[in-house]
């Protein structure tokens, strides 16, 4: 019995290449959402060739190839520029296109506000086909690595020492166990001694909050029985206290007292992050500065909210919802691109298609 044999290489064939990509391949729910997006009103760069010069690359289609390779856990401009070279998905998706990799690289670290437009235009998308379920709001944090500077790093023998640091700390040093009275914004502590503020509200470090500092002073620290364990430092035994530490313990009481519904908010919120940071490997950022690594992170979160959608809706409802006169009626009016009167024209031939009376 003979071998499958494959195809002479030298043989011609004709074919179309939308032939090669089924009616329900997610290329075309990314080739459909972004035609349906008003690239210039988002911030992308580019949207109209100059006259003179090498022509560039149209943004809409470097958009397109940054969603398919992230949606495809493929994150390097070099990789993709491979993946143009050799992928018959994106010979569809760009039209043949072969931009090079520092072409790709530029266009995700030029475009992070517009990138985080282009999130929120599509979480706007599913609350128009009321994809939100707006019963409950989750919140939650979680944490990725980036490309930060060596002193900044955290490798595990450096966590082990930090912790052991304030583990004893803690073991001597809680704020929990001194008394705290509103009336006179002081502290207490369980000696007996007073720890008062200038009520100075001030930064510290990076965050974006102030903190009030509450001090015993020296002289009643080192008098006392508990110095040593308490506090080492010289100056005495401080207390920093955020100006939200109010509504951070309401919260703490609430979800005291709603321990199922936080049970729902983990069910909610920490899905996604399972679902990027271990099921697709996107544990760290590419990306250096914060504006910039906020803009890869709403990347990954439209191409997370684009996967969903479609294993909901089909990629084929994807497409029909992008393609819903209804709903491009409702985008023109959100971005008040047209005047009244023009709204009301096209609603009008948004109910004629529709069929409605």
């Amino acid at each position: 019995m003979a071998h499958q044999s494959g195809t002479d290489r030298h043989q011609v064939f004709f074919f179309s290449l939308d032939e090669q990509i089924s009616t329900d391949h997610p290329v075309r729910a990314i080739d459909a959402f972004v035609d349906s997006l008003d690239l210039s009103a988002l911030g992308f760069q580019k949207t109209k060739a100059k006259r003179t010069g090498s022509p560039p690359f149209h943004p809409g289609d470097l958009l397109k190839l940054y969603i398919y390779g992230y949606l495809n856990k493929i994150r390097s401009s070099r990789g993709l520029a491979r993946q143009c070279e050799r992928n018959v998905e994106l010979w569809w998706l760009l039209k043949g296109l072969r931009p090079k990799y520092r072409t790709i690289a530029a266009f995700r670290a030029d475009h992070p506000r517009a990138l985080k437009g282009t999130f929120r235009q599509f979480v706007a998308l599913l609350d128009q086909l009321n994809l939100l379920g707006k019963e409950i709001l989750a919140l939650d944090g979680s944490k990725f690595r980036v490309q930060n500077a060596k002193k900044n790093n955290y490798n595990q023998k450096k966590i082990d020492r930090h912790k052991a640091y304030y583990d004893d700390l803690i073991a001597g040093y809680r704020s929990s166990d001194f008394a705290y009275y509103p009336d006179v914004d002081a502290y207490v502590c369980p000696q007996g001694y007073w720890l008062t503020t200038t009520g100075t509200l001030t930064t510290k470090g990076n965050h974006d909050y102030r903190i009030k500092t509450y001090r015993a002073g020296a002289k009643c620290c080192r008098m006392c029985p508990a110095f040593g364990r308490c506090t080492t430092a010289k100056n005495g035994r401080i207390i920093e206290r955020s100006e939200y530490h109010d509504a951070v313990v309401r919260n703490a009481e609430r979800i005291n007292q709603n321990q199922d519904l936080y049970r729902r908010r983990q069910a909610i919120v920490e899905h996604p992050f399972g679902t990027i940071k271990r099921g697709w490997g996107y544990d760290h950022t590419l990306l250096k500065g914060l504006q910039k690594v906020n803009g890869e992170i709403a990347l990954i979160f439209l191409v997370y909210n684009l996967r969903r959608s479609m294993s909901i809706l089909s990629v084929k409802g994807v497409i029909e919802a992008l393609k819903s006169p209804f709903l491009g009626v409702l985008r023109l009016w959100r971005t008040l691109r047209l005047e009244k009167s023009k709204i009301y024209n096209e609603l009008t031939r948004a109910i004629s298609l529709a069929g409605c009376s």
